[in-house]
């Protein structure tokens, strides 16, 4: 059960982010009580804000 879960937030999320090779860390976070089971994954992804700044003197 742990691992189908885990499977499919991991295919969702993955279908979320553009660019796969921007994905510089997976955590995952498990907590299981007799009720139900808390699965907690945290992706660490590099992406451009596009900022732009302008300095006037």
């Amino acid at each position: 059960m742990k691992a189908q879960g885990i499977e499919e937030l991991t295919e969702q999320l993955d279908s979320e982010i553009e660019n796969q090779e921007n994905i510089l860390d997976r955590k995952i976070q498990m907590n299981q009580t007799d009720q139900y089971i808390e699965i907690e994954l945290t992706y660490e992804v590099l992406e451009e804000i596009g900022t732009k700044e302008k300095i006037v003197f």
